[in-house]
């Protein structure tokens, strides 16, 4: 199965989940190592229960640290499948080293690569299944919320009461001074291509297409209607012409009457268009 490294995946289902889990997961391998695998119990119970809980602290100290940098410092970058993975295995690294230090002050073991090699195998040997765990219930946490928040856009979607609002756009070319007339509610949506955009709308049962230079902020202020908007920073759609919206990993998308295009739709525009559609 081909790994999309930059598909979007929700950061964490929140600072008190992800702690419980680790404590969970710590309580899990305390009671497996009770049992003594690869010998452990060599090194007697009250070490190994000192072992899972400096574990357990330093998987809570990593995580909360990252919380807090991840909401101070994040800039609206988008968390993806490959800052997720850089993030777990930056986690096992932080649980190695704090283990291995925590059994040089012990005097249980050395500073040296060796054992930090060998402290590292057997973190990442005993964490991957419980990371890997976590990364699909985070998985399954963001569908769920996704097709509920698709599922609550569509019933307002359905449940609109369209007024009778109809008025005359003017778009004018800005190389050819022409000028492209049509109702708001022929309207579907418009697209951005490098210096042009490209306006679609209904004529019938037709679908038309017309090419214009100008770009989107000069198309959508003439426009200007509260209900032609930007969904995205290429797109500009007409919310009376909305049929359904969906999500399919991570990625929200429109659908409009009578338009094969799915069209898409950006985090950063996706409540604004909620709202407009509750005042509908």
């Amino acid at each position: 199965m081909r790994i999309r490294f930059h598909q979007p995946m929700p950061f964490s289902r929140g600072l008190g989940k992800e702690v419980l889990y680790i404590c969970i997961t710590g309580a899990i391998a305390l009671l497996i190592f009770y049992f003594s695998p690869y010998g452990f119990g060599k090194i007697g119970y009250l070490n190994l229960l000192g072992f899972g809980l400096v574990s357990v602290l330093a998987g809570i100290l990593y995580i909360i640290s990252t919380h807090y940098l991840y909401e101070n410092y994040r800039d609206n970058r988008q968390w993806t499948v490959g800052w997720e993975i850089i993030h777990s295995l930056c986690f096992l690294l932080f649980i190695a080293i704090s283990i291995l230090v925590y059994g040089y002050f012990l005097r249980l073991t050395d500073l040296n690569f060796k054992n930090f090699f060998l402290y590292l195998f057997y973190t990442i040997l005993f964490g991957l299944i419980p990371v890997t765990i976590r990364a699909v219930l985070v998985g399954n946490w963001r569908l769920k919320k996704e097709l509920a928040e698709a599922k609550k856009i569509n019933e307002l979607i359905t449940g609109r009461k369209l007024a009778s609002d109809e008025k005359i756009i003017e778009l004018q070319d800005t190389s050819s001074k022409s000028t492209l007339k049509l109702s708001t509610h022929d309207l579907l949506y418009v697209e951005a291509a490098e210096n042009y955009i490209t306006v679609v709308w209904e004529q019938g049962p037709a679908i038309k297409k017309e090419m214009l230079r100008m770009t989107m902020k000069a198309a959508s202020k003439q426009i200007n209607d509260p209900l032609i908007v930007f969904c995205h920073r290429s797109f500009i759609v007409n919310l009376r012409k909305i049929q359904t919206i969906s999500s399919y990993s991570g990625v929200f998308s429109i659908r409009l009457n009578g338009v094969e295009t799915a069209i898409p739709l950006s985090g950063t525009y996706k409540k604004e268009i909620k709202q407009k559609l509750v005042g509908l």
